[in-house]
């Protein structure tokens, strides 16, 4: 008999004459059953233990209610087929759920949230979208480690305001890349308070060997940045020296030394929600720098450092008004 809809609806019960339990002491009879694509979690069942639905290589549609208050991290191992995951269950993220909605697979991180883990090859011009929704609809909260790597046919990609946290080397060797969009710099928002700053080119991959040129795997990206962290450490990062413009979106503080020897860009756009600005986060850069906010936010000490005439550099404000504040800006004078 093909069973297509599982209906779990009590802690335990009779299935065809057999027992059926949910609890750590048990398995279930459906652990690698190829046959029901849906299954429905009654709201009487709080626990879902380790292997209960192990390999159900057919099922796409899970809902579960917030009566569960407890899931084994591998209660759905190898479930590879999911497309749909209706749940209100405040335990959800421990279950380690996949989906895959239109080639892109993600990770639950709770009921409200997913990172994506696998993106579907991809050229051209990249708008990640801020949800997605199969049963629930979550947000993108995540960009994990390396997502992206060597994709050389991306030209631009823009990262939406809900991601909060971005893996080191997500972009590396994304070698034609001319613009990228972002919530804020380096792994994710900070404030001048964090012990842990990361800068721009963190998301492009580092090294700590300065006479390293090119990057060795895709030959086509040039260490341009330095410095993360504290002072005493430097480390250089591989950005595509055919990026021109980065527009920062979402965050209100950019670390110091951000983007510190970024020559090869030409535009960096810095949002109005932004009120703090750290130390030398623009020096030796030569792009115009773009300030959405008619107020200044409070500068660092050197911040547009340049070894040209400090005089050139070019510095863009909304209004004739803000063209004063920002030069009377303390820190500002001896920069501008």
């Amino acid at each position: 008999t093909s069973l297509e809809t599982v209906n779990f609806n009590a802690a335990n019960c009779t299935l065809m004459g057999r027992l059926v339990t949910l609890t750590y002491e048990y398995y279930t009879p459906f652990a690698e059953c190829s046959s029901f694509t849906t299954l429905n979690i009654g709201e009487n069942v709080e626990i879902i233990p380790a292997y209960a639905f192990y390999g159900c290589s057919s099922l796409t549609t899970v809902n579960i209610p917030a009566s569960v208050t407890s899931i084994s991290d591998k209660a759905f191992e190898n479930c590879n087929g999911l497309t749909s995951i209706t749940t209100n269950c405040d335990a959800i993220g421990d279950a380690k759920l996949y989906f895959t909605v239109d080639d892109i697979r993600y990770k639950v991180l709770d009921k409200n949230s997913v990172s994506i883990v696998n993106y579907k090859s991809y050229t051209g011009d990249l708008v990640i979208s801020e949800t997605v929704t199969a049963g629930n609809t979550f947000t993108v909260t995540n960009i994990p480690e390396r997502l992206f790597e060597n994709y050389t046919g991306l030209t631009s990609v823009v990262v939406p305001n809900t991601v909060t946290s971005i893996g080191k080397c997500a972009f590396y060797g994304c070698s034609n890349l001319t613009k990228i969009s972002l919530p804020f710099v380096g792994d994710k928002p900070c404030t001048a308070e964090d012990t842990k700053q990361n800068v721009f080119g963190y998301i492009f991959g580092y090294t700590t060997m300065n006479w390293i040129q090119l990057d060795p795997f895709t030959g086509s990206t040039r260490i341009q940045s330095k410095y993360i962290g504290d002072e005493v450490n430097g480390y250089y990062f591989y950005i595509p020296s055919g990026l021109r413009e980065v527009v920062i979106t979402g965050c209100s503080y950019i670390p110091p030394y951000a983007f510190n020897n970024c020559s090869m860009l030409t535009s960096i756009t810095i949002p109005e929600s932004v009120t703090s600005v750290g130390k030398k986060a623009f020096c030796y850069t030569n792009s115009d720098i773009i300030f959405e906010g008619a107020t200044p936010p409070s500068f660092g000490g050197y911040v547009f450092e340049n070894s040209s005439s400090y005089s050139t550099y070019p510095i863009y404000v909304p209004t004739e008004e803000a063209v004063v504040e920002y030069k009377a800006a303390e820190n500002m004078q001896s920069d501008y």
